[in-house]
């Protein structure tokens, strides 16, 4: 939790919404509250206004929706008001007289929604107002009208104007229920049963473990409430015969944007049947009755007893007993499936839609090593399976479970191949209907299982474009064509596109006005929040003021899907060419344009590429520093020199090679240095740098320079001394326990020896822990925080801070500034959140997450885990054994000196293995691999992805015969294989010679070409897998491949 000194009202902003520091710009530093998303945001916020007296207003950012907002790890909803009421009176206290503002999507929607704002009126006596629309951006269907209110309202937004209307996203989510509670929020649940089938145990409704409520979205037990609320579950079903039921989300997804659903299943308490499905309807049916009993799961039917669910297009079976598989209930019983290949007990199979009688899909039959259910447990918690299931705007289906509960779907069996990439317009010879519905269903029979659902999430799988910054001269009182808009789609490879651009800000009037056309030849003047063609875009116009100087402005792009990029480009202008001139203080000298940037050569041979190391370097406007960490590696070689392949915007500021207050010369685009001269790059800010960044490539003693060369990025400074700030504290405390906090000026507080809690406030403080446990809490200004010894916490706050965690097992949070994070020697946890932040873990076994922004991660020493998030992160994993996972974004990967498990996220990643024995694998988009030095295990997954094997005996493994067409880069026949017997050990291949059977070769213009057999014994189905590059296949024999 960020906490800042208050004003006369109280911002709350939950941090899972989407470039929220894009909505504070303008908002007063000392008015906002920024949640911890692992805690109970009531809970923070409570703390923070315990004390308080006489605001104006409390003011909340979040996600919404009717009748809750998601406040941290927490719901305040009017099903959890009763669980808050002690919380709400210290509210109701700070807040005599005071207003609440809800953003959030939909809060006041429908009786629900007026009903909590009622409710929550009752226990805090404040007026209230929310909004019964989603709220953000017009594009995307939103407003910042907040139309529903309890009362007068007098108070301002503290958004500000400019920030909502360049506010590029929605504060909407798509599903969201743990189903703990009592009650539900979402409207939109369904549930039913199955017709009669054995009078003595009558079908039961799904019903809510938390409640006994008969009543309801969906009801509560029968028997009275089993959990607490907050504790609770949703049940399918009761450990009793004979029973069909579902849960279905009624309200249709545009199957456009794919699904990715993760949820966490239970079964247990029983004699081990029969399971639970989850599945995909027509988004226009709207089932009553759920499929049949037993083995159908809820979902398919059993012929001349019950139907299958109406509408079905897909059924997912996790199946107990195994009778999803089978045509039969027993052996040699009548068939009442359609198609199946016998029973098979805890495995997970699929059913095709309504359309095909529910016909069973063989080749997905998948027995687990693990079993679905635990029988023998009385309670839940030793039942945990978390499933995850993803499917592309293309009807690519994959399905994961974890089955020994550590957070992830490497370990064996919990990624089947049979699993991955199944094509489900393939299985019902459709394709997937404009909108879907989704749901579970359960069945039991002779024998049963409690079948229950908990923290459900689904969300969308379309990756948000990426639009590109660019810089351009425009001479004063001209007018010139801007040539550098673009954006790439990482989803372009299935069929995804560019659809439009949006310009979201202006320059300047007094700088200039942007035209769409040539404004001499009738063009018209763009406003903000223009929707603009790829086309069209191509014709914006820049028209110079005389007095023109240096401006810059914003747009976005969004795909044909509807998803825009979450951060907005920006495009610099200025009046003078990028290169600077020698003297930057004499006005007579007038610089000169930067030539073309040659290209460098790549690596050749058995020559692998060099690697450059990224770097960041935050400073004040109008500041020299010198830029440090510029380096690089050879994994077979020495670096020999630097090329600097791209500069800084001239508006921000200038490269110079040497101190430039000492005779530095100024840096061109393509100019190279020695190693000792990359040690002696200087960087001026401009007065008017708000950020910017520059590139740089290594080049190997064999002339090869590193084709992904490393981004160096340059940030302002924003925590720097706060205007009028003096000498203020000092002050230390006693051995024992101590609460020490900082005044408006320069502090410089110390714990000892008891466990501490040290404040800073407003200006750059200096906060030291001690031997105790400490918690230490930076301020609004640019903070460092030392933890020393014992298990210390350590925030940052709002400015750009450095924390030093010390020598125990710590915890480090950067929050909102651009922050450096020292781990230093316990098992620590490191975590980003807002801002670029360069989080470096020490020498224990960290994990280390990165945050919203562009975060640099780097394990150093011991078996670290580091995890990108939403930004284009950097992640290294260091001198240990180290597990590095990218995010949402194009990230880079490296593996460097242990035997590390690197795998690339949803963008399109670099992953590169080093020293070490490193498994390397991609993710579902075109990924980059480069093995290293070690004897290295590279899978590159959905896309057509590159694979470099390194020096080592390399192994690349195949998981599915349709994971795209990869382009395989220096393989040595002597020594690498590709493993293909997760393709040919599914149902279907029976060949023993699978070789000959289901391998071919054959030569194209770029290489020797691998084509596997998709369809097993039966005929056709040969697919193109991969390319070796500048390898004829007359040097392939059986021994490179493992089948």
């Amino acid at each position: 939790m960020t906490v800042r000194e208050f004003c006369r009202s109280l911002l709350v902003v939950d941090p899972t919404v989407v470039d929220y520091p894009a909505l504070l710009a303008g908002v007063e530093t000392s008015s906002v509250l920024i949640l911890d998303p692992n805690r109970d945001g009531v809970e923070q916020i409570t703390q923070a206004l315990a004390g308080q007296a006489q605001l104006d207003s409390l003011q909340i950012l979040s996600h919404g929706q009717a009748g809750a907002v998601r406040l941290g790890n927490s719901q305040l909803s009017l099903q959890s008001l009763q669980r808050y009421v002690a919380d709400l009176a210290i509210w109701a206290k700070a807040l005599a007289g005071a207003e609440i503002l809800l953003y959030g999507c939909e809060v006041a929607a429908g009786q629900l929604g007026r009903q909590f704002l009622h409710g929550l009126k009752a226990l805090v006596g404040a007026e209230i107002a929310a909004s019964a629309t989603p709220v953000g951006s017009a594009a995307l269907g939103g407003s910042w009208n907040l139309n529903v209110t309890t009362g007068s309202i007098t108070v301002p937004m503290l958004i500000a104007a400019e920030a909502r209307a360049t506010y590029a996203h929605s504060l909407i989510t798509l599903v969201d229920d743990t189903f703990r509670e009592a009650t539900v929020a979402n409207p939109n649940w369904l549930t039913g049963v199955g017709p009669v089938v054995n009078p003595a145990s009558p079908p039961q409704q799904p019903f809510l473990t938390a409640s006994s409520s008969p009543t309801g979205v969906i009801p509560g037990s029968p028997t009275g409430a089993i959990d607490a609320p907050g504790d609770g579950a949703l049940r399918l079903t009761n450990s009793v015969l004979d029973q069909a039921s579902f849960l279905l989300y009624n309200s249709p997804i545009d199957s456009r944007q794919g699904l990715t659903v993760t949820f966490e299943l239970y079964a247990y308490g029983g004699t081990g049947a029969d399971g639970v499905s989850f599945f995909l309807l027509d988004g226009t049916a709207s089932p009553t009755q759920a499929g049949a009993f037993g083995g159908s799961l809820g979902y398919a039917q059993k012929n001349g007893i019950a139907p299958g669910i109406d509408g079905g297009y897909l059924g997912i079976g996790f199946d107990e007993f195994g009778n999803f598989s089978s045509p039969t209930d027993f052996p040699g019983g009548p068939v009442v499936r359609t198609g199946g290949s016998g029973q098979l007990p805890d495995s997970i199979a699929i059913r095709a839609g309504q359309s095909t009688n529910y016909q069973f899909i063989p080749d997905t039959a998948t027995s687990l090593p693990f079993g679905i259910d635990n029988p023998a447990a009385t309670t839940r918690v030793a039942a945990k399976r978390t499933i995850k299931v993803d499917l592309t705007p293309e009807g690519r289906l994959s399905v994961r479970i974890d089955g020994n509960n550590d957070g992830d779907f490497l370990d064996p069996g919990e990624t089947s191949p049979n699993l991955i990439n199944i094509d489900v317009a393939g299985i019902n010879g459709a394709a997937p209907p404009t909108t879907l519905k989704f749901g579970f269903a359960s069945g039991t029979g002779d024998s049963t299982n409690i079948h229950e659902i908990r923290n459900l999430v689904v969300s969308t799988l379309n990756q948000e474009p990426i639009a590109a910054d660019f810089a351009q001269v425009v001479p004063p009182s001209s007018s010139s064509v801007l040539v550098g808009f673009s954006a790439t789609d990482p989803d372009i490879a299935d069929g995804d596109s560019i659809a439009s651009f949006s310009i979201l800000t202006l320059p300047p009037a007094s700088q200039g006005v942007l035209y769409l056309g040539d404004p001499a030849q009738g063009g018209t003047p763009i406003a903000v929040d223009a929707t603009l063609t790829p086309a069209q875009i191509q014709t914006v116009y820049f028209q110079a003021t005389a007095g023109f100087t240096a401006s810059n402005f914003t747009y976005t792009a969004t795909d044909s899907r509807g998803s825009s990029d979450s951060t907005p480009a920006s495009v610099t202008l200025s009046a003078q060419p990028p290169t600077p001139p020698v003297d930057p203080t004499d006005p007579t000298n007038p610089g000169t344009p930067i030539p073309p940037v040659t290209p460098l050569p790549p690596a050749t041979g058995d020559n692998l590429a060099p690697d450059t190391a990224p770097s960041s370097l935050r400073l004040p406007q109008n500041t020299v520093a010198q830029v440090p960490g510029l380096s690089g590696s050879d994994p077979d070689g020495t670096v020999v020199a630097f090329s600097i392949r791209r500069l800084p915007p001239a508006a921000q500021g200038t490269l110079y090679l040497g101190n430039p207050t000492q005779g530095g010369t100024p840096i061109a685009a393509g100019q190279i240095l020695t190693p000792d001269q990359i040690q002696q790059v200087f960087f001026q800010s401009s007065t008017s740098f708000s950020g910017a960044q520059f590139t740089y490539a290594a080049i190997d003693n064999q002339g090869a320079g590193d084709q992904t060369p490393a981004v160096v990025r340059l940030t302002l400074a924003s925590g720097v001394q706060p205007a009028g700030c003096l000498p203020g504290r000092e002050r230390e405390g006693n051995d024992g326990d101590n609460s020490i906090k900082g005044g408006r000026n320069i502090d410089q507080l110390a714990g000892n020896g008891g466990d501490d809690r040290l404040s800073g406030l407003a200006c750059n403080d200096v906060l030291q822990g001690g031997r105790g446990a400490d918690n230490l809490l930076g301020g609004g200004a640019r903070d460092r925080l030392d933890g020393q010894q014992d298990n210390d916490r350590l925030a940052g706050n709002s400015g750009d801070d450095f924390l030093n965690l010390g020598l125990g097992d710590d915890r480090g949070s950067g929050d909102k500034g651009n922050d450096v994070i020292y781990g230093r020697r316990g098992n620590d946890l490191l975590q980003g959140k807002g801002g670029n932040d360069e989080l470096l873990a020490g020498r224990g076994n960290d994990e280390v997450n990165g945050g919203t922004n562009q975060d640099f991660l780097d394990g150093q020493q011991g078996d670290d885990q580091l995890q990108g998030a939403k930004g284009r992160d950097v992640l290294n994993g260091g001198l240990g054994d180290d597990r590095a996972r990218g995010g949402r974004k194009a990230d880079q990967i490296a593996a460097r000196r242990g035997d590390d498990v690197a795998w690339g996220g949803s963008g399109r990643d670099l992953v590169l293995g080093q020293r070490g024995n490193d498994k390397l694998a991609g993710n579902s988009q075109a990924d980059r691999l480069n093995g290293g030095l070690g004897n290295d295990v590279l899978i590159g997954g959905p896309g057509n992805d590159r694979l470099r094997t390194g020096k080592g005996s390399d192994r690349i493994v195949y998981r599915s015969a349709e994971h795209g067409v990869d382009t395989i880069i220096d393989f040595d026949v002597a020594q690498d294989v590709v493993d293909l017997r997760q393709v040919f050990d599914r149902a279907g291949y029976g060949q023993s010679n699978r070789f000959e059977a289901y391998v071919r070769l054959g030569n194209s213009s770029d290489g020797a070409v691998l084509r596997v057999d998709s369809n097993g014994d039966s005929s056709g189905g040969f697919l193109q897998l991969a390319v070796f590059k500048d390898l004829n296949s007359s040097r392939l024999t059986a021994s490179n491949f493992l089948v």
